[in-house]
């Protein structure tokens, strides 16, 4: 038995090694609790969603119980990244405060270095969010993703429309309709 097989790491070795990374180099970055840099576009896209866009979308998939994937927590660009399937980047939709990634690459931290758990980041503050269990849910499906985002972002949206002062929500609401009737307008 190797000393990744006593971490538990052997399956997420295999699906980083699927995405063009070499799990040599992986293995030896997570023995030093350092993220490895693993190419992005080969097997699963990222879409990377502001941290409080995340938390709330990933909080709506676990109460619908959908199968949520891979889920990053990255501190430093204050961002969540969900990997989503390979395709999902040049159709994915515009919405405010995510992006969809198809090439590049995403530093991932080893799979025990899971939130909840004391010091359990990699030194750069990466962490997981959810289960590193590539093998039973490689990644989350960009539509039940897109849905449950746009779904937060709307309730967002509706508690800072809420938390203006009225007189500032009447303007706001004026500039909506006035922008609305000029598309109207247009040819």
């Amino acid at each position: 038995m190797s000393s990744t097989d006593l971490h538990g790491w052997r399956p997420a070795l295999i699906w980083v090694a699927a995405a063009g990374a070499n799990p040599q180099d992986v293995a030896e970055s997570w023995f030093l609790d350092l993220a490895a840099p693993v190419p992005v576009g080969r097997t699963w896209h990222v879409v990377r969603v502001t941290r409080t866009l995340g938390c709330m979308a990933l909080g709506r998939l676990t109460d619908q119980r959908a199968a949520v994937g891979p889920v990053l927590d990255v501190p430093l660009r204050g961002t969540i990244e969900f990997i989503v399937e390979v395709g999902a980047a040049p159709s994915w939709p515009n919405l405010h405060g995510t992006i969809a990634v198809g090439k590049g690459t995403s530093k991932l931290p080893a799979p025990h270095l899971l939130m909840g758990r004391a010091d359990s980041r990699a030194q750069c503050g990466r962490r997981w969010l959810s289960r590193c269990r590539p093998e039973i849910i490689p990644h989350t499906d960009s539509a039940t993703l897109a849905e449950a985002l746009a779904a937060c972002a709307a309730r967002l949206a509706l508690a800072e429309y809420d938390s203006r002062p009225r007189r500032a929500r009447s303007v706001r609401l004026l500039e909506g309709f006035a922008a609305a009737s000029r598309l109207r307008r247009s040819p």
